[in-house]
């Protein structure tokens, strides 16, 4: 709907107005807020006549586009001020303005204004109000002066009333199905007939004030008659009868008219009648409504003595009611709707609550615990008390109701439950029922129902027995629920009204049974019910009327706004269904009845849209920021949200005008939600809606409860964020597949490189193990050859034979020795020992252990140094293995008569030591090789080449120090010698090292033997004990193990075994002096005896020491943690050897002695084994000093060892017997006793375990040279 005011154009949906008005700023807005009038063409076009142009919306964008008058153009409209818009039957837009008739073509998207001559015309008949298309298509123009008539061909004649007095300004008009005119102008009703050219002013429609008449507008109504719209109200004309029917404002009646001043009218095609005012805005009724009628009307005088009558039907159908003071009665006939009142007279008025009109005229009225008759003719009256004729005893409480069946029989019912009354002698009879009866009814086949408290009484005509039937009673009901009315419907269903619920008499189940729950909980109250013809049930709802069908499952509902009266509650078990299927219902404002078959439903389906949708609770433009809607949201089929918009409300209305308050709406997200929500607001908020593709389903109700046949559906898109896209999800692929493909390219080169890592690894362990077999057989030739000089002194030529094979021997262990530093530089596991150093001195060293060489090859070796210090930062003694292996290929490679020179050169930030020599050269192939392990290059003229190994190893140190090693070279080429020059160059200053590096030791080496196995110390004197100590030999290598055991023989008692398992048991049987161990053995190897021999108590007091090829230092450190005493690197000197077990020996000897002295009581922490062992021995002799008992088998027993073991390790470790041991403990606490002087000596004694003090002194004169008596005698005087 579409509503014209002077402040702006507004639309309504059923629930909300939007205004529509001029704003400067858009350019698509409304040329002005004043808006004349509105029109809908058949093609749902919408015009809009303003006072400053006209306007077409487009529904689409929301916007209107205007049309103004150019006065240099006569194909646009001829003026702005807008009168009139009407149709054609050819469809063209009919203008009236100031200025004319404008006539527009629509042809697509273009309009055509075609202006109408008005040379006929002129002054104010040029102002057209109105215009209508006659039965011959002529038209018709109402103006401020006359009537125009067009005709087809386009020519026009002006009509006007001839009357005095009377102008001729038409309104409105209207052509009826006659071509008969209707005029509305200033002076009431005009009729103008084409035919005889004569206006007719219609007299039988005035005003209802008798005030003048002004006509604003006519429209006619389906039957022919006319809607008339006037400044007195609004009038309904016949014109066939010439009768009228007004309807006006009536003060305190909300549903009269809201203005009586009536500017505009419209009637909608569901029967709407809306109404402009001219002061207080719209009126709207429905011309279809149901007509529900008061027995009286308001103005009536008797109306207020009736407003809660009492009603009945007697049985000659007249239709009763007993005023409110119970003081008159009045009848209605039914064969002529007459009506006439008998005044009552009764005894007590005011004192009964139910009524019955008999067919003899007698009217008895309930009261309490009795009835009274009277005789509506003679005003007799007499009372029966309600005595039970049987008991004679009397029943208290109202009388309710009171029913007469076919058969004559007179029921009463109420508080006291069910009674027969005999008319004919005043007697009562109990009918044994005591329930409390409210209502009762007979029905078609003569049963009747009486319905009560909880349950219904029911008497059965064919078997005259009664039986009782149970109300359905629901679970959550807290109290019982009350029969407050019966009927029987159309298809002679009995169902019953109890309160709060609908329920019925189900024939095959023989009980009451209730609707479902949904449905009754559409019904509120149900306080009393009558059926119709239509099969249709008419409930009381306490304050409203509802009409329920149990088929279709339909409700109504009607109020005060349909026709009910004013502020009123329907009354209790009332209501009545009279003649002709009339239905009255009393009320606390009057009764009022209808003709249910007159209530028609509105069963069209009306439009149903979304009207507005709110983001974030803010309403969306078209093309806002947001950017959902291109165009107006009751035109989209399709939503689209980005991520973060997913809470949104869409808000619908069904276009149903009618009784709109009671539509009722179902919506819900399909692909979201499974059922439908129902509610009574238009609206639907969801929050947080995943992203996805959903259809927005909703369906409407009218206030007659018709529903839609096909739910709007609009689609919605809730799109997912970015990150969640499709492309976005193409790049995880992508991101993904490359992650997969740098995860699988790392696990293989990882493999490959752990494959390298293993074969690298392979290949030094290979060359470990090598070096540990050729160093085991070094020792075999070494060791020999040693001892082979020893003794051949003097033989010379046998001593130089000798000699050489020991030089080639130490030469094949300094090979040895080079691949075991590479092998520790390559595993990472000879860190760096850097101090500050002064490099000259090592040069000259190195250089000088070559000057013997270099004349042997008749070479040309010199030194060039800086003169004074050059104090660098290095490990000298890797720094010296550079130097060595740089001079030593020199050499090699240079020929007789060569040169070869070393020269320093001192820079800035670095020293620079080159080597250069005018040998064979590198050939420049060769040069990016010459630094890679194991790389050879021959020396063609001698035939020599190196191992591969010196270069890359020196290379690896240098880089260590954080250097560089390089090389510029030219070989040799027809005569002309060839040139080397290898250069290293070693940072100054210490940064560049970690501090972990960093060592106090300043030693420097002069020899190129550099490792310290090879420092050779002479071996001191033999042993000159008596008994020889006993040594145990553990190694698998056969030849080792003799050569060794026989070398030592002469200063040994030798013990072997050739694996660590049989050396391990005779360590624990023999008890050995010092135990030499292998670490490379099968089976149990070295360092796994060494751990057991030191966690063995009776043998951890042994010497233990490793022999091993393995030089690494984690090497040295895993078996000196172990409790190793010493290390000995093969091939090792035996001199070395003897030595370090000489010396081993000594030390334990040295240790017990020292034991043996200082055997005080201590509680002092110890952490070797042996230490612990003693002190364990000690704190338990003098936990048991005083106990004479105590002997050894006591002490080793506690000790967890046999005697001969405490014997042998006690002796081992302290030089003395179990016995001494014991006696020297008891000795010395004595000697503390008695320098206390507290105790005397027999207590001493006693205290230390001597029975006899005679013995005890003897024993302690002859260790301290004094009598006990004699130190306590000191200690006392002392």
């Amino acid at each position: 709907m579409w509503f014209a005011t002077s402040r702006g154009l507004y639309q309504y949906d059923s629930r909300v107005f939007k205004k529509y008005g001029q704003h400067p700023e858009k350019s698509q807005s409304l040329p002005s807020d004043y808006i004349e009038n509105v029109y809908c063409d058949t093609k749902g076009n919408l015009w809009v006549g303003t006072r400053f142009g006209l306007s077409l919306y487009d529904p689409i964008s929301d916007s209107f586009q205007t049309f103004i008058q150019d006065p240099s153009n006569r194909n646009s409209i001829n003026s702005n001020r807008i009168n009139c818009i009407a149709e054609d039957a050819q469809n063209r837009i009919l203008v009236g303005t100031n200025e004319g008739l404008n006539i527009i073509d629509k042809d697509g998207s273009h309009l055509k204004f075609t202006q109408y001559p008005s040379k006929n015309l002129d002054g104010m008949s040029k102002e057209i109000r109105c215009i209508a298309e006659g039965l011959d298509q002529d038209l018709w123009l109402g103006t401020y002066d006359g009537l125009v008539h067009v005709t087809k061909k386009g020519g026009s004649r002006l009509f006007k009333m001839e009357q005095e007095g009377r102008d001729s300004n038409f309104w409105s008009i209207y052509v009826d199905r006659t071509n008969m005119i209707w005029l509305g102008s200033l002076h009431g009703l005009v009729q103008y007939n084409p035919s005889t050219g004569k206006f007719k002013k219609i007299d039988k429609f005035g005003s209802p004030t008798g005030l003048p008449l002004e006509i604003s507008k006519i429209i006619p109504d389906p039957k022919g008659g006319l809607w008339i719209a006037t400044s007195a109200g609004l009038g309904h004309f016949d014109p066939h009868t010439e009768e009228s029917e007004w309807f006006v404002g009536q003060a305190g009646d909300p549903g009269s008219l809201a203005d009586n001043v009536l500017y505009a009218m419209h009637l909608d095609p569901q029967g709407g009648l809306w109404l402009g005012g001219y002061y207080l805005g719209i009126s709207y009724m429905n011309t279809l409504s149901p007509h529900f009628s008061d027995w009286f009307e308001a103005s009536h005088p008797k109306k207020k003595k009736f407003l809660n009558p009492k009603i009945g039907q007697t049985k000659d159908r007249r239709i009763w009611m007993v005023s409110d003071s119970q003081d008159q009665i009045i009848f209605r006939r039914s064969y002529d709707q007459s009506t006439y009142a008998v005044d009552l007279r009764l005894e007590a008025p005011g004192s009964y609550s139910s009524f019955f009109v008999d067919d003899q005229d007698l009217l008895w009225c309930g009261g309490s615990a009795g009835l009274r008759r009277y005789n509506l003719k003679t005003g007799a009256q007499q009372w029966y008390p309600l005595v039970d004729q049987k008991t004679k005893n009397t029943s208290p409480g109202n009388v309710y109701g009171m029913l007469e069946d076919q058969q004559g029989r007179f029921w009463v019912y109420g508080k006291f439950g069910l009674f027969r009354f005999d008319k004919s002698k005043g007697h009562f009879i109990n009918m044994g029922y005591t329930q409390r009866t409210y209502v009762a009814l007979e029905d078609s086949k003569g049963n009747l129902w009486f319905g009560g408290r909880a349950q219904v009484l029911v008497f059965d005509h064919d078997s005259n027995k009664a039986r009782l039937l149970a109300i359905h009673q629901p679970k959550d009901q807290g109290n019982f629920l009350s029969v407050r009315g019966i009927t029987e419907d159309l298809n002679g269903r009995i169902w019953f009204g109890c309160e709060e619920y609908l329920q019925y008499y189900d024939s095959v189940k023989k009980a009451i049974v209730t609707l479902p729950e949904s449905e009754n909980a559409k019904l509120d109250y149900v306080l009393d019910l009558q059926s119709d013809s239509r099969g249709y049930l008419w409930i009381n709802g306490e304050s409203k009327l509802m009409r329920y069908h149990p088929a279709s499952k339909t409700i109504q509902e009607y109020d005060q706004q349909d026709g009910l009266p004013h502020r009123s509650i329907l009354q209790l078990s009332g209501s009545l269904k009279g003649n002709q299927g009339m239905l009255y219902f009393p009320t606390t404002n009057g009764l009022f009845y209808f003709n249910p078959n007159a209530i028609v439903t509105n069963d069209a389906s009306a439009p149903l849209s979304l009207t507005s949708l709110l983001l974030f609770n803010k309403k969306v433009e078209i093309r806002d920021k947001s950017g959902i809607l291109n165009k107006e949201i009751g035109q989209v089929d399709q939503l689209e949200f980005r991520h973060d918009q997913n809470i949104f409300t869409l808000n619908f209305a069904l276009r149903s005008y009618f009784r709109s308050e009671r539509n009722q709406y179902a919506y819900r997200m399909e692909g979201f939600e499974k059922n439908w929500n129902y509610v009574k607001i238009p609206s639907a908020t969801y929050t947080n809606l995943p992203a996805g593709t959903y259809t927005f389903l909703v369906k409407a109700a009218n206030g007659d409860d018709h529903w839609t046949e096909n739910p709007l559906s609009v689609k919605i898109i809730v799109l997912n964020p970015w990150w969640k896209t499709w492309f976005a999800y193409l790049i995880y692929g992508i991101l993904l597949g490359l992650l997969a493909y740098t995860i699988a390219r790392f696990f293989w080169i990882r493999t490959s490189f752990k494959k390298e890592s293993e074969l690298h690894q392979a290949k030094l362990d290979f060359f470990t193990n090598i070096s540990h077999e050729i160093r085991t057989h070094l020792s075999l030739i070494n060791g020999p050859l040693q001892k082979a000089a020893q003794n051949l002194k003097d033989n010379a030529k046998v001593n130089s034979y000798l000699s050489l094979a020991i030089t080639n021997s130490d030469r094949l262990k300094s090979l040895v020795d080079e691949l075991l530093d590479f092998r520790k530089l390559q595993s990472g596991s000879s860190p760096l020992r850097v101090g500050n150093h002064d490099i000259l001195p090592l040069i000259r060293s190195v250089v000088a252990s070559f000057e013997h060489s270099a004349a042997d090859k008749e070479v040309n070796l010199t030194c060039s140094l800086p003169a004074g210090p050059m104090m660098l930062w290095m490990d000298q003694t890797q720094i010296q293995k550079v130097l060595y292996n740089l001079l030593s290929n020199a050499l090699k490679f240079t020929p007789k008569g060569g040169k070869v020179m070393v020269e320093v050169i001192d820079q800035p930030k670095e020293a620079v030591i080159n080597v250069i020599d005018n040998g064979i050269g590198i050939a420049p192939e060769n040069k990016a090789q010459i630094f890679k392990s194991f790389f050879q290059v021959g020396n063609p003229t001698t035939n020599e080449t190196g191992y591969g190994i010196g270069l890359a190893l020196s290379k690896e140190i240098v880089e260590q120090h954080r250097g560089g090693l390089t090389v510029n070279s030219s070989s040799d080429t027809q005569g002309v010698s060839g040139h080397t020059c290898f250069s290293v160059l070693l940072k100054k200053g210490q940064e560049h090292f970690p501090k972990s590096q960093f060592t106090s030791e300043s030693n420097i080496l002069t020899d190129k033997n550099y490792t310290v196995d090879q420092v050779i110390p002479q071996p001191n004197p033999a042993i000159k004990d008596a008994s020889l100590p006993t040594l145990l030999i553990i190694e698998d290598n056969d030849e080792l193990r003799t050569f060794t055991s026989e070398a030592l023989s002469d200063k040994y008692k030798v013990l072997q075994a050739n694996d660590g398992l049989k050396g391990l048991a005779l360590a624990q049987t023999e008890f050995p002096n010092l135990i030499l161990c292998d670490i490379m053995m099968p089976g149990m190897n070295g360092y796994e005896v060494c751990r057991r021999v030191k966690n063995t108590p009776e043998i951890s007091h042994i010497p233990f020491l490793l022999l091993s090829a393995k030089s690494t230092i984690p090497d040295m450190i895993e078996g000196l943690e172990l409790g190793a005493d010493d290390f000995l690197l093969k091939p090792y000197d035996l001199r070395a050897l003897e030595l370090k077990i000489q010396n081993q020996i000594q030390m334990r000897e040295l240790l017990k002695n020292t034991t043996s002295i200082s055997l005080e009581p201590s509680h002092r922490t110890v952490r070797d084994v042996d230490g612990v062992f003693i002190l364990k021995l000690k704190k338990l002799i003098f936990d048991n000093l005083s106990n004479p008992e105590f002997g050894v088998n006591d002490m080793a027993f506690q000790m967890g060892t046999s005697v001969s073991v405490l014997y042998r390790k006690l002796k081992t470790l302290t030089g003395m017997t179990v016995n001494d041991f014991v006696k020297t403990l008891r000795m010395k606490s004595a000697l503390q006793l008695l320098e206390t002087g507290t105790m005397n000596v027999n207590e001493v004694a006693t205290a230390v375990g001597y029975n006899d003090t005679k013995y005890f002194s003897r024993e302690f004169k002859k260790v301290y040279h004094k009598n006990p008596t004699e130190i306590r005698k000191q200690a006392v005087e002392g």
